[in-house]
């Protein structure tokens, strides 16, 4: 499993491109900062069984809509109709 980063987290939200807020303390934590233990996995494309990571960082294809799309891995999958978690194997 890759390391878990604050914006990876549900419990963060983006403030700019260094720093985000954390909604359980309230407080301002580095973006690319580890987790904490109250860690809670964001549904974003690069966490969904549908995603295959591309060549370049952070794109690769989703192959859950249909017809296969370029997409960023970094996108928010909240409202997508076809997320579906990737287990840890």
């Amino acid at each position: 499993m890759e390391k878990c980063k604050h914006s990876d987290c549900l419990n963060c939200e983006s403030v700019d491109v260094m720093k985000g807020l954390c909604l359980l303390d309230e407080q301002f934590v580095p973006f690319d900062g580890d987790g904490c233990p109250r860690f809670v996995r964001k549904p974003k494309c690069k966490f969904c069984r549908h995603y295959e990571a591309g060549e370049e960082a952070d794109m690769g294809v989703c192959g859950g809509l249909g017809a296969p799309y370029w997409i960023s891995g970094e996108m928010i999958a909240k409202t997508c109709e076809s997320y579906v978690e990737k287990r840890d194997e």
